[in-house]
């Protein structure tokens, strides 16, 4: 196991000096601070939010009404930047409260200790309100327009030749009646020709608005669906203003419902005039078909963190023009793959010839159209060849998805590489008459071009308080030329400042995907399940990420202001030690436990400085 070196924590202990208090705070030193919770009690009906701390457990209560808060009214409360902030976010969504609700903790003068009240059900906190805010009916834009348009290019080839069957009048013996005899096939050259072509154009111009009907449209996408969001979390700043993280995924509608045009599939009638083929079932016969379809962005569009106070956008990761352009060749039948439907047909147009007997004239009758199927070749002889190049490729140009510090910052993880493009491929398959007349045709996809391989953003915490600006931490995913996926941490200093790679490991059996836990402004948790651990990641230039081994994947470790680290099982700050058996997380005297012992309900944590 490599050597991991311990984090240094804003944390000191001394012994005691106060008889029954071992290990107790050195106030002098850190000033002293105490851990406190607010969690949702599953136990009561219904669910009702509490706040907890060493003194006890208390109820929540609004600043009007004596009904605590409950879960019917906040599907979250979590502490904001301030120390004495609450933050509630009701369920969101067509026919919600759409609320989200700022609140301060009373606290007795030069003290920490909560203001209560006795109620029925217990002691009970009365908030004090600081800001209010309801997604208004227009919805809050962020600035962001997209425009998608989605272009077919279809062509239907076909390959043709002539057979001629040439009977020669012949007498083998005088006297004897003559009669003709099979004597030569002979074909031409085949050709190619265009039955048909076209270009199918699809295109949405929208812009991104947080409203009640694009709230996460993922689980239940409708017809129109173009975009889904969602708040993954909210917040107030030390000033009191209500903020949010929202994270924008496009949301195509469901697949039935893309939009498609139905092209006919033609093939030659006995005279040579194209028709459309059909295909028959028991009693009755439908025109053959190919769906030309087009496709949709699928995943995130977009990171943004929004001051709802003031509704102003405070940054977010992509440009304000988002063009997503794609060019698609397509053509049906496939030759490249004469066993997929609808199959490859080459149509002959058949002549006999007869000539040579004396009495009459030399004659041709035209015996009509017909089509015979590709054959596998056996890389025998052949008479002649003929190149056919599909019409087949696909081009995406994507404008504005991504800022370009955050790019810079994903190419520092070794990710938006570019790939070179693949050669093109041919296949060849024979046709015609087997022996010195059989042709064959050697189909050619085309080369394909080279591409920048795509990294997402899938998680984002915003740091908590932000240091000035905001700080977000992300967790990318993408590709690695000649290493497979990859999973990495990037910092960005919104909206203005740089993103900064911090820490990128290959998705194997060795370590998985990342996963994003708490963020201060200085130092963030990231989990690695599938090796058993995690990794403590400096935010602020201060040392490496340091991996800390845990049978939890550090699911139970919260990075609290500045930069401690609590273990919520214990309920004691951390620090990560070098030891006999590796790096281990061990427990300091710090700080006092909440009520009712360790291991208490995993909520919403923070810390608090004593005065």
């Amino acid at each position: 196991m490599r050597r991991v070196l311990p984090l240094t924590l804003l944390v000191v202990l001394a012994p005691s000096t106060t008889a029954g208090s071992p290990g107790g705070v050195i106030g002098k030193v850190l000033g002293g601070v105490r851990v406190e919770e607010v969690f949702l009690d599953s136990g009561d009906t219904p669910a009702r939010w509490k706040l907890r701390t060493p003194k006890g457990i208390f109820l929540l209560k609004p600043p009007e009404g004596d009904r605590p808060l409950a879960s019917t009214d906040f599907e979250e409360v979590r502490w904001g930047d301030g120390e004495h902030q609450l933050v509630g976010r009701s369920a969101f969504g067509p026919g919600q409260p759409n609320r989200v609700v700022g609140y301060a903790v009373p606290r007795l003068p030069s003290s920490i200790e909560v203001v209560h009240e006795d109620s029925a059900d217990g002691p009970a906190v009365r908030l004090l309100p600081i800001a209010s805010w309801t997604l208004p009916r227009e919805g809050v834009d962020l600035g962001a327009r997209v425009d998608l348009s989605h272009a077919i290019d279809y062509r239907q080839q076909n390959v043709e030749y002539d057979r001629t069957v040439v009977y020669q009048w012949r007498v083998p013996f005088p006297g004897v009646p003559g009669f003709y005899d099979l004597t030569d096939v002979e074909v031409t050259p085949p050709r190619t020709r265009t039955l048909t072509s076209r270009t199918v154009t699809f295109g949405d111009a929208f812009a991104v608005v947080l409203d009640s009907t694009h709230y996460d449209l993922r689980q239940s996408p409708t017809e129109g669906a173009t975009y889904s969001w969602t708040l993954t979390e909210v917040s107030a700043s030390t000033s009191g203003h209500l903020l949010a993280v929202v994270r924008v995924d496009h949301a195509p509608p469901a697949f039935f419902r893309w939009p498609r045009v139905a092209q006919p599939v033609y093939g030659l009638d006995g005279d040579g005039n194209p028709v459309v083929l059909e295909t028959c079932g028991a009693f009755v016969c439908l025109p053959l078909t190919v769906p030309l379809m087009r496709t949709f962005p699928e995943g995130l569009l977009l990171w943004a963190v929004v001051d709802l106070t003031d509704g102003r956008v405070l940054a977010k990761t992509a440009d304000d023009q988002i063009a997503i352009t794609v060019h698609v060749a397509e053509e049906a039948p496939s030759w490249a793959t004469p066993t997929r439907s609808p199959t490859p047909v080459v149509y002959r147009h058949t002549f006999e010839r007869r000539q040579g007997k004396p009495d009459a004239p030399d004659s041709t009758t035209d015996l009509g159209w017909g089509g015979e199927f590709l054959r596998t070749w056996d890389a025998g002889a052949f008479a002649t060849q003929t190149e056919l190049t599909l019409n087949v490729g696909a081009a995406e140009a994507v404008a504005g998805w991504l800022r370009a510090e955050l790019q810079l910052g994903l190419r520092q993880l070794g990710f938006l590489q570019a790939t070179p493009g693949a050669g093109p491929a041919t296949a060849t398959f024979a046709f015609g008459d087997p022996g010195p007349t059989q042709m064959t045709l050697r189909v050619t996809t085309p080369a394909s071009p080279g591409i920048s391989l795509g990294a997402f953003l899938d998680e984002a915490v915003r740091a908590r308080p932000a240091p000035g600006a905001e700080r977000l931490v992300f967790v990318g995913d993408g590709i690695v030329v000649g290493q497979g996926e990859w999973s990495g941490v990037l910092v960005w200093d919104a909206p203005n400042g740089p993103a900064t790679g911090l820490l990128a490991l290959p998705v194997g059996p060795e370590s998985g995907r990342l996963s994003l836990g708490s963020a201060t402004s200085k130092v963030a948790v990231v989990s690695d399940f599938a090796r058993a651990g995690g990794y403590v990641v400096p935010l602020d230039g201060t040392g490496a990420p340091r991996f800390v081994p845990d049978p939890d994947g550090l699911f139970f470790l919260e990075v609290l202001a500045p930069r401690y680290l609590y273990d919520v099982r214990r309920e004691r700050f951390v620090r990560p030690v070098v030891g006999s058996d590796g790096v281990l997380l061990q427990a300091t005297a710090l700080p006092r436990v909440l009520r009712d012992g360790p291991g208490g309900p995993i909520g919403d944590y923070h810390a608090i400085r004593l005065p």
